[in-house]
């Protein structure tokens, strides 16, 4: 079940860095486009221009707010994990290889949920 987690964390961190990087991306075309208007190379006064800096305004926005959301969750979830962790011995017991009543418990009832979705 860590290890689930940590992958789920490690996806949240993959998608959190391509949202930063689309967050970039739009910020630099908008760097590009102010530079363009600056050295008179486009025309403020164009609709077009002014949907396209709208656009890339809320591309970026977006992306921001949404890693800001996903950097939160991965935050929220991350002390829990190393807390947890923390608690286990270094050393597996003797009897590690024998599956624990609790966990056969929850993987019982997690089948039987899952049968009951299905009929």
């Amino acid at each position: 079940m860590l290890d689930r987690r940590e992958e789920r964390a490690e996806r949240r961190a993959t998608h959190i860095g391509k949202l930063r990087k689309r967050a970039a991306e739009a910020d630099a075309k908008l760097k590009r486009l102010y530079d363009a208007i600056e050295n008179g190379i486009a025309d403020l006064a164009d609709p077009m221009l002014k949907d396209r800096i709208a656009e890339l305004k809320a591309i970026r926005d977006q992306a921001r707010a949404d890693a800001e959301r996903a950097q939160d969750a991965i935050e929220r979830l991350g002390p829990s994990i190393s807390r947890r962790r923390s608690r286990r011995s270094p050393e597996p017991p003797a009897n590690a290889s024998a599956p624990k009543p609790g966990v056969i418990v929850a993987i019982t009832s997690a089948h039987s949920l899952n049968a009951l979705k299905w009929t």
